[in-house]
């Protein structure tokens, strides 16, 4: 990876940062797959079920034993992030650049609901005050059966989709954040 020549070994941007966990709407615990594969109680208890390993496999819920296939394999225990399973309505992506939402995209679910804007903008207040925050990121949110506006994960910028985004000058937030960061390491 590009990141990795110029001594960048962890540009990971936090799924869940500690600033914004008031907005989860959820518990959120660390596990392996195998730990969960090998457990009855934990793969019929109906959690979500992602990978910390980017695209190792896409997160689902898992119900049962099935549910497990494409999750990995027993020679490579994946560590995941679980979470009890919401009733997500709708999604959303905001397209974050240099503090502000540049747009926000619908990307899953039902027209009929919408996010509180209220909401969004305290998260986005909340956002500000995080001290190793991206220039450029994307903060994906939904809003659930009982019309709460939350958090579903934040992602990097450099590995985002554009969810019908027509103005690609956002693309340039990937070129700006990673010359600011080589420049600030003095590789350029």
């Amino acid at each position: 990876m590009i990141f990795h020549k110029f001594g960048y070994d962890n540009v990971h941007v936090e799924d869940y940062p500690v600033c914004l966990k008031a907005y989860l709407g959820r518990n959120i615990w660390k596990d392996t797959i195998n730990s969960i594969a090998t457990h009855p109680e934990k793969w019929s208890a109906g959690w979500f079920v992602k990978p910390i390993k980017a695209k190792s496999f896409t997160g689902k819920v898992i119900h049962s034993i099935r549910d497990l296939v494409g999750c990995g394999n027993y020679s490579e225990d994946y560590d995941v992030l679980c979470s009890e399973a919401l009733d997500i309505r709708r999604e959303w992506r905001c397209f974050i650049y240099y503090d502000e939402i540049y747009d926000i995209r619908p990307y899953k679910g039902d027209y009929h609901y919408t996010y509180d804007p209220t909401v969004l903008d305290q998260m986005m207040n909340d956002f500000r005050s995080w001290d190793k925050r991206p220039m450029a990121c994307t903060m994906d949110i939904g809003v659930t059966q009982d019309h709460q506006t939350i958090l579903i994960e934040c992602n990097d910028a450099y590995a985002f989709g554009s969810y019908g985004l027509e103005d690609f000058s956002i693309c340039q937030n990937d070129i700006c954040t990673m010359v600011t960061n080589l420049r600030a390491r003095r590789c350029i």
